[in-house]
């Protein structure tokens, strides 16, 4: 294997691992920032554009405001390298030029010169991460061709090994294939074995033990990342979701998850999956000014600085407006959103589509519009069936067919709404493990969504189970269990007050 191993003052940069150290100690430096780094070094005192480095670390994709990710790499830098933009031993601003290194550097024994293959490698790893950051379904398959051909010129580079883990990890989500997997896994842990104190792959192995249904794995490697890399922001993001997920087993780690992803979002604000998570555990607690202001930071906003584009604010901010008593308000946003996913190439498109339909027919159902209620399920419906290995979707399926006999029983078709009511619950109950977890389709939300179809069948003793079971899951808004509409005919029930016993005490504040 070759070697791209430089030193400059007290500084060792080695390429190949992604690696920076000070006198042999380890400096923490995050991909882009680092990236950024190798390619000044690279060009061996030659001035590098802004344009160019923006082309090398973020390739064409439109979601980085790259004037201020560009600083914030160059501060990043600077700092790591007690460095000064006034007095600059390392990296020199060149006004309206861009950045020149200009510390001697020094080769490595093997390495004197930066060799062809070398700049190769370099050039298609930063591509590569590019593709990885856009989050879109063709750019997934890019960064994976790319790593891919970075990993056959050398085989022995960790980060590249991480970052094809990572590629495979997101590629499930619309396959559902194992396959996909166990490759993640696979080359994860190849990294590991490559560099044991890269942190990097310890959260992707987290997703891939939550995905494989593995949650005691699954907080064990989120917490070895955290413990490597505390201001690595996918180790406290994969950890906090983790921590999310185990509440559906009747943990109480609501208080855990907030505080990985607050953590998450001071070190990366615009990391935006850790707004998606504070979002739904506001949204479960009842706390619905908390559930609007976490999701409006996933909404598209011009300018904004996007370290990974996310979908889900709209979902929140429906479900949190519509619990709120704004249904105008909470099926624009639905509306408005489903359109903008008619030309959107995000990898949660389609799951998060078939969510705000499902979400839009809850809406129609407490407005008594009910043959707009059963369009809207059917939609949702239409999805899952037309992309059926999507993450979630046994989830997704329970709303939508929850939803649809629902609909039906209201719409005086009670047979078919049996039919699908009793599909409902058999796909339910096969779905509890973590694997089918997405934050939009909650397990308690999904038993929240059985109950309200059971009362409308007249099965109330059925759907204060089916509550309880919500409430077991994670389900923790009382508000909106005492004002829901559907919930009217079970209310001054004994068994409804017991429900409401099991859940914390009313916040006093």
């Amino acid at each position: 294997m070759f070697q791209s191993l430089v030193s400059f003052g007290e500084f060792e940069l080695d390429m190949s691992a992604g690696e920076l150290k000070r006198r042999g100690r380890r400096v923490r430096l995050g991909p882009q920032p680092l990236n950024v780094l190798t390619t000044l070094v690279t060009a061996n005192g030659e001035i590098v554009s802004r344009d160019t480095l923006r082309q090398r670390i973020w390739g064409e994709t439109t979601f980085v405001d790259f004037e201020h990710g560009i600083n914030f790499c160059i501060r990043e830098i600077r700092s790591k390298l007690g460095d000064s933009a006034g007095r600059p031993r390392f990296i020199e601003t060149i006004p309206r030029r861009g950045y020149r290194f200009i510390a001697e550097v020094r080769h490595g024994a093997t390495s004197r010169n930066l060799s062809t293959k070398e700049v190769q490698v370099h050039e298609l790893y930063l591509r590569a991460r590019a593709s990885f950051h856009q989050a879109g379904k063709q750019s997934l398959e890019e960064s994976r061709d790319l790593f891919e051909q970075v990993l056959r010129l050398d085989a022995g580079y960790a980060m590249a090994h991480s970052s094809l883990g990572a590629t495979y990890a997101l590629r499930n989500i619309n396959r559902r294939d194992p396959e996909d997997l166990k490759l993640a896994d696979l080359h994860l842990r190849r990294a590991l074995a490559l560099d044991p104190e890269l942190a990097e792959p310890y959260p992707w192995l987290c997703y891939v033990n939550v995905r494989l249904g593995r949650l005691a794995e699954a907080m064990e490697t989120g917490r070895q990342g955290v413990a490597l890399l505390p201001d690595l922001v996918q180790a406290q993001y994969f950890l906090g979701m983790t921590y999310f997920c185990s509440v559906e087993s009747g943990a109480d780690h609501y208080g855990a998850a907030a505080l990985h992803l607050r953590e998450a979002v001071r070190i990366a604000p615009g990391w935006q999956p850790s707004w998606l998570g504070l979002s739904y555990i506001a949204l479960l607690n009842g706390d619905y000014s908390a559930a609007k202001e976490s999701a409006g930071h996933l909404l598209p906003q011009a300018g904004s600085n996007i370290d990974l584009p996310f979908l889900g604010g709209e979902h929140a901010i429906a479900s949190a407006l519509m619990r709120e008593g704004d249904w105008p308000g909470a099926r624009t946003i639905l509306l408005q959103f489903l359109e903008r996913m008619t030309h959107s190439d995000h990898m949660y498109r389609d799951a998060m589509s078939a969510a705000a339909a499902c979400i839009l027919g809850d809406l129609f159902l407490r407005e008594g519009a009910h043959a707009e209620a059963l369009a809207s399920y059917r939609k949702a419906w239409h999805i899952l069936q037309e992309r059926r290995r999507i993450v979630g979707h046994p989830r997704l399926c329970v709303r939508a067919q929850a939803g649809m006999a629902h609909a039906y029983a209201r719409h005086g078709d009670r047979d078919r709404g049996r039919h699908l009511l009793a599909q409902a619950i058999e796909t339910a109950e096969a779905s509890t493990s973590i694997a089918h977890t997405v934050p939009v389709a909650s397990l308690a939300e999904q038993f929240h969504a059985i109950a309200t179809a059971q009362i409308a069948f007249g099965d109330t003793k059925e759907a204060l189970r089916s509550l309880r079971r919500a409430v077991q899951s994670g389900w923790r808004d009382r508000s909106w269990l005492q004002r829901d509409p559907l919930l009217r005919n079970v209310r001054e029930m004994p068994d409804f007050v017991a429900v409401l016993r099991m859940l914390p005490p009313p916040d006093r504040r």
